[in-house]
């Protein structure tokens, strides 16, 4: 939750990678019993996923296409291509959907110019590693601000990934070398394209970097975690206690700096920003006020952008969105009142210079 789409304000896409991790571990138990009843429960999975966030379920389809790879390397594809083949069936309505809604309409993908331009369909070598999986191992991606210290976590999150791949080939079955495997292959599948030539509806932003990031290192750990823990259950006590034991104490020593890291930046960030949104509803210039700067928004000017601090509902024109319960954007921002929610105690700003604290409310 605490990654660059996070930081960016892509609440809805945030909400989305939460609901595909489900999917991923449906679709594993689709492929393993090709029960109807699974089948349902994935479909409605990821329509949901969906109506987060329309380009989410684009991973699962790279997800389903790596563990169709992985499933031909690891000798588990006579056992599983009936289910891989069904896959396709099972997106379909979520696909036709999107199809009809944003055709001929603000949300119709296309190509953008820059593509022509572009040279290939893939980034160059030296830009992944830099821009890519550089900061996919030291976590980057992760600070809240210039000031936020994540390395350890970005290195803690590798490393977890690679000892479940590394243990799943030596402790582990087939199934969990297919999924280690489909690891990899999503990430190299999603960091290595070059997104000028991913259609997109026009004047949208697609940011695939911060989507890849978020998207892809929830998904690893995920996965790697739970790969460690079925290895783990069945292992001899004394790999148990010493191998995976100190893997748990590491992991929950990297989470805690990393929250510790985000408390503190969000700290940072909650006085000046209040009264910089207040400004804003009041359509006065907020100069003067000072935000945290980070690679993201090295100035803080990014918030004046945001139409949904100015609009009721923020659904473009023409979304059959509206035409299933309303506006689906899950949150909106009112001025303070009296039903508005408190401050955290620890993030209340200086009383002499507080302003009106603005309340996110649920849609």
């Amino acid at each position: 939750m605490y990654s660059a789409c996070w930081f960016m304000g892509f609440v809805n896409y945030t909400l989305g990678i939460t609901l595909i991790l489900p999917a991923i571990f449906l679709t594993e138990l689709f492929l393993r019993d090709r029960k109807p009843a699974i089948a349902a429960l994935l479909a409605l999975n990821l329509a949901l996923v969906y109506v987060a966030h329309p380009f989410v379920p684009v991973f699962w389809v790279v997800w389903c296409a790596g563990r169709g790879i992985a499933s031909i390397l690891t000798w588990r594809i006579r056992a599983e291509w009936k289910g891989l083949f069904l896959l396709p069936v099972i997106i379909a309505p979520v696909a036709a959907y999107h199809f009809i809604a944003t055709r001929l309409i603000e949300l119709t993908p296309s190509t953008p110019d820059a593509a022509a331009e572009a040279p290939s369909m893939i980034v160059p070598v030296d830009y992944w590693l830099q821009y890519r999986i550089g900061p996919l191992v030291n976590g980057t991606f992760l600070r809240a601000d210039e000031l936020s210290s994540t390395g350890f976590f970005g290195a803690f999150t590798a490393g977890l990934v690679l000892c479940a791949l590394l243990f799943a080939f030596i402790w582990g079955n087939r199934r969990a070398k297919a999924m280690m495997l489909s690891c990899l292959l999503l990430v190299f599948a999603a960091s290595w394209v070059n997104e000028q030539y991913l259609p997109t509806p026009s004047g949208h932003w697609l940011a695939l970097d911060y989507r890849f990031y978020s998207t892809v290192a929830a998904i690893c750990v995920t996965v790697a975690a739970v790969v460690i823990a079925r290895i783990a259950a069945s292992s001899r006590p004394v790999y148990r206690h010493a191998i995976f034991g100190t893997i748990a104490v590491v992991a929950v020593v990297a989470s805690a700096t990393h929250l510790i890291s985000v408390r503190a930046a969000y700290a940072r960030f909650d006085g000046p920003a209040r009264q910089y949104v207040a400004k804003i509803f009041n359509a006065e210039s907020p100069d003067g006020i000072e935000l945290p700067t980070s690679q993201w928004h090295p100035d803080g000017s990014f918030l004046a952008t945001f139409r949904c601090l100015k609009l009721n509902d923020c659904n473009p024109e023409g979304t059959t969105f509206d035409l299933i319960g309303g506006p689906l954007y899950p949150v909106r921002v009112r001025r303070s009142g009296t039903d508005a929610a408190p401050l955290a105690g620890s993030l209340k700003p200086d009383p002499e210079t507080a302003v009106p604290p603005v309340a996110v409310s649920e849609n």
